[in-house]
């Protein structure tokens, strides 16, 4: 489990009932905010941290882009299940999600930024947006290069990894300080060129189904899109008057969907107003399922993949 705008990483080993604090190695002590964890399937103990860090906690005061804070990012590693922590990747937008090939765990992506947040190599001064865009190791970490080529943006809020051809991935790009370039992306090739196959939207939030992978979702502020060829082409799934979400409910900007493993048409999404919604017709309708939620934004959502396996 990782916190926000502050130090702290902590694990259990009891099923979450008690925590212990273990960032031994994590140098930033203010201004962290942690995305995602990885762990490698090779082994437990191996784990990868994604991380944002505020301005406030690299620069002498705030630093401010065209309507957002800007941000660096930051990749931790654990080998020993979290006793120690060491930087394998520092750079100039936030890092979010971190896939590792399961027939290869030296072979890692990473995607960067996020549509409210902007790179602290932006300039909003001579429109120069900045960014990482994806980054890909082929040793376990150690060194990265970036696999941007056909990407017309650098902002890649969202990844996800096909479950059975690990060189097939979906990036959702955009950033609304930006608007310029953003759009589902395409790889078939591990990264080595992407295409286009939903232009010019801002996607924040994509998926695979795992028990059908020719089916995947993207969501944006307005539309959930969906595809049924693996993503090469993608359909609008949402009608009504909001785009998406519950008849009288204005959804907010999708941060993760959450496809249920048994079911490729039943998916779960959270997003950025606050509040999940629910649909088992494959995105066509959405109903809210929040209740005795707080309030507070939701950042991802999960299934419980025991209990799928008990029902499996």
């Amino acid at each position: 489990m990782g916190t926000q705008n502050i130090r702290g990483i902590f694990k259990s080993t009891d099923a979450g009932q008690t925590w212990v604090e273990k960032d031994n190695g994590i140098v930033e002590h203010e201004g962290i905010t942690f995305r995602g964890f990885t762990v490698d399937p090779r082994s437990s103990d191996i784990v990868y941290a994604a991380a944002e860090i505020s301005s406030y906690a690299w620069s002498s005061q705030p630093e401010q882009g065209r309507e957002f804070d800007k941000t660096k990012g930051v990749i931790y590693k654990t080998i020993d299940g979290g006793d120690n922590w060491t930087a394998v990747w520092r750079g100039d937008n936030l890092a979010r999600y971190i896939w590792i090939d399961p027939g290869d765990s030296d072979v890692l992506y990473i995607s960067t930024g996020i549509f409210d947040r902007e790179a602290a190599n932006s300039d909003h001064t001579v429109n120069k947006p900045g960014g990482e865009g994806v980054l890909k190791s082929t040793d376990g970490g150690q060194t990265w290069q970036p696999v941007n080529n056909g990407l017309s943006n650098l902002y890649v809020g969202t990844l996800f990894m096909h479950p059975e051809n690990p060189d097939i991935l979906l990036a959702g790009i955009g950033n609304n300080a930006y608007f310029d370039g953003g759009g589902v992306y395409l790889t078939t090739n591990g990264g080595t060129s992407w295409q286009a196959v939903v232009p010019n939207e801002n996607i924040n939030a994509i998926e695979f189904a795992i028990s059908n992978p020719n089916i995947a979702y993207a969501g944006s502020a307005g539309t959930v899109y969906r595809s049924s060829d693996c993503g090469q082409t993608w359909s609008k799934a949402s009608t009504g008057e909001n785009g998406w979400g519950s008849p009288g409910v204005r959804a907010g900007f999708p941060i993760d969907f959450q496809v249920d493993p048994r079911d490729p048409n039943r998916v779960f999404a959270n997003n950025y107003g606050g509040g999940n919604f629910l649909s088992v017709d494959g995105g066509q309708t959405w109903t809210v399922a929040s209740d005795g939620y707080t309030g507070a934004q939701v950042r991802e959502i999960g299934f419980d993949w025991l209990c799928f396996l008990r029902h499996s």
